[in-house]
């Protein structure tokens, strides 16, 4: 791995997390934009679209997802629903 700096105060330097956090907008706001959500939800979006990029696989690890490889961690992919789709509390009664 090749250290790279840049000058302080300078983020456009860094076109790596340029890139990323391009990505990760973009898809925040077509997430808001298909749940139909207003923009109020978007730190929402935005902290979901990151947490499905470190579990999809990525051609930088070569196919492999992120958390797998970092954390050793297994991915269920059951568990990705629609963003903004409606969900419900389940409160058992007590007895």
């Amino acid at each position: 791995m090749l250290l790279e700096t840049s000058a302080p105060y300078t983020p456009e330097q860094n076109g790596v997390a340029e890139r990323t956090n391009q990505f990760l907008a973009t898809l925040a706001n077509t997430m808001l934009e298909e749940s139909k959500l207003p923009k109020s939800f978007w730190a929402d979006a935005m902290s979901t679209a990151a947490y499905i990029s470190t579990q999809s696989p990525t051609s930088g690890l070569g196919g492999k997802v992120p958390c797998q490889v970092f954390f050793n961690c297994q991915v269920d992919p059951t568990f990705f629903c629609p963003f903004g789709c409606p969900a419900y509390a389940y409160t058992p009664k007590e007895q």
